[in-house]
């Protein structure tokens, strides 16, 4: 990855750095940074060299995971930070990468690992070309890309990454990384122009940079309309084209993409890195923007700051698809008057999705487009593991689902407080409908050496999805693992569905409430039972940290066997006197 920031170390600033600062450094610094800190004097140039080369690691790291947008203003004064502009989005696609990971997943972990390998491989390859046309990529989703291109040519240079990103893609071999029958991948690509309204919102630490409008929806259906190898365009894009592309007119007002004129090459640029920053400038900076990754993974990330796509860790997770829809109207009416209105919106909704996600325990991992609003991720399992993780993922949906008509209110009455009461003013209408499922995933980073995002791929990742687009407005269904895990708690209806992905119809469950009555729970700690082999070991560990010997433990097993647990027992185990435990995830690690 290309080094994007250095840090000034000067003696005058390392005395007089507050005491915040100094908290905060100690997050961010590994553990015998302690010393470094408790004293008023510059450390030795080795030490310098040590903090500075892990900052700059942390900061890279971290950067690569978020939009440029919000790099960028990571001091925004304003909460919630918004833009709003005309944009050209891209939407690029891999087709018959679902068969294709079904395929794999019989071959158990190593299906899984060629799974992760063939998807960065691909990102590895689309990601810099729409970076070096000046796009921002905005968001991954699983085997897709959303990217966003603003400035006076922001259609032209989306034209011109597209049309490379497919000639990139014909070249793309796949045959050195063991597979017995590589895929060839292609893609689909989709174009679309009109305002866009980009909207840092959140709730406390956690913040989500969210993109609004309904063009995000038209870009969806150029990708879903549009061939394997093809680019298509919306009507407003096709306009904005046509002086500099060869475009072959559909009936529905789209445009194919036959080939580009002599002016098929826009200057091309990148995005702009600071050269230096001093110490304390840098450490505000990397605490800002890790508030856009679940704390969890920031953590991971903090205790492995060389952090880069890889192929991640095999683990048992419980995911939830919550399909939020009604943003994107608001987005269109406002972009251009009142764009700030429409941020405290979206705002309201996804604070109570983030604090209800998180505080059962849960992660959200990442917001994709979907028709008509976001679709919203959120794991239970990883990067942490807990008990009753089904349980946690059924009460999220369904708080969710209940805070509905309270979220409509509350954004009802700040249109009401802008528009003066005006009774033809937009209304809110916003909905959401989840679905769940659990099963083996791979965990950890995907995605480019430059842009990467922390997410979970598998078969039943794509069930979890399959369901979400089956569910009703309202209506939470759930697979059959699910319904085996939440046992007679589950207040549900069950029925057949035929799922994309699946030659059979699919036993499924909508679920109307849980009955907690004869059950813990979930968010109550259960005793650790057992483990008197690992027990040993640890406290053989701590005697020997206590007598001056360092060492590594390696904690390694099936996914679901209880690995998370055992490592949160780890305080107890070791004893009071042991004042910082560090984990780090192999799903953040290269291999």
């Amino acid at each position: 990855m290309v080094r994007c920031m250095t840090v000034l170390f000067e003696q005058a600033e390392w005395g007089a750095l507050t005491d915040e600062l100094r908290e905060q450094l100690a997050r961010l610094l590994p553990l015998e940074a302690r010393d470094w800190l408790a004293s008023p004097e510059m450390p030795s140039a080795n030490d310098v060299t040590t903090i500075s080369a892990r900052l700059e690691h942390l900061w890279d790291s971290i950067r690569a995971m978020a939009p440029r947008w919000i790099v960028d203003s990571v001091d925004c004064p304003a909460s919630p930070c918004v833009h709003a502009a005309e944009a050209t989005l891209l939407f690029a696609d891999v087709t018959g990468f679902t068969p294709f990971t079904a395929q794999l997943e019989t071959l158990g972990r190593v299906g899984n690992e060629h799974t992760t390998n063939v998807l960065n491989r691909f990102f590895a390859t689309v990601v810099p070309i729409a970076l070096t046309y000046e796009g921002d990529l905005l968001s991954f989703g699983g085997d897709a890309i959303l990217v966003a291109f603003h400035g006076s040519r922001h259609a032209q240079m989306a034209l011109a990454a597209a049309w490379e990103m497919q000639q990139a893609m014909e070249s793309l071999d796949l045959h050195d990384l063991g597979l017995a029958d590589p895929p060839r991948l292609q893609m689909k690509i989709g174009l679309a122009s009109g305002p866009l309204v980009l909207a840092s919102v959140g709730v406390g630490a956690r913040r989500l940079a969210l993109p609004l409008g309904s063009v995000l929806d038209t870009t969806d259906a150029m990708a879903n309309a549009t061939a394997p190898g093809g680019i298509r365009l919306d009507a407003r894009a096709a306009a904005l084209a046509a002086p500099f592309a060869q475009l072959a007119p559909q009936p529905d007002g789209s445009a194919l993409l036959v080939g580009l004129g002599d002016r098929q090459h826009p200057a091309q640029g990148g995005a702009a890195c600071a050269a230096a920053l001093k110490l304390g400038d840098l450490v505000t900076r990397i605490v800002a923007l890790g508030r856009y990754l679940p704390q969890s993974v920031l953590a991971s990330v903090i205790a492995t700051p060389q952090a880069a796509p890889g192929s991640g860790e095999q683990r048992y997770v419980v995911s939830m698809f919550s399909h939020l829809s009604g943003l994107h109207e608001l987005a269109d009416t406002f972009w251009s008057t009142d764009p700030g209105l429409v941020a405290q919106a979206a705002d309201l909704a996804l604070h109570r999705a983030i604090a209800l996600i998180e505080g059962f325990g849960g992660v959200l991992a990442r917001v994709d487009i979907y028709d008509g609003g976001h679709k919203l991720l959120a794991l239970f399992g990883a990067p942490v593991a807990h008990e009753q993780e089904a349980m946690r993922a059924l009460l999220t949906a369904l708080a969710l689902r209940d805070a509905m008509p309270g979220i409509n209110a509350e954004i009802a009455a700040l249109l009401d407080g802008r528009n003066n009461g005006d009774a033809d003013a937009v209304q809110p209408a916003l909905a959401v409908r989840s679905g769940i499922n659990a099963g083996p995933v791979v965990a950890g980073l995907v995605g480019s050496p430059l842009r990467w995002e922390y997410t979970v791929m598998g078969d039943a990742v794509n069930v979890g999805a399959r369901l979400m687009g089956k569910a009703q407005p309202g209506e939470v269904l759930v697979s059959p693992s699910v319904r085996a895990m939440a046992g007679d708690a589950l207040d549900a209806e069950s029925r057949m569905l035929l799922l994309k992905g699946k030659r059979e119809p699919v036993r499924v469950w909508s679920v109307r409430a849980l009955d907690l009555t004869n059950h813990s729970s979930p968010l109550e700690d259960m005793q650790l039972v057992g483990r008197e082999a690992e027990r040993r070991v640890f406290h053989h560990v701590g005697a020997a940290l206590r007598s001056g010997q360092a060492g590594v433990v390696f904690v390694r097993g099936e996914a679901g066997i209880g690995k998370s647990r055992l490592v949160r027992e780890l305080p107890a185990i070791l004893g009071a006197d042991v004042l910082c435990i560090q984990t780090g995830s192999p799903g953040l690690v290269p291999v």
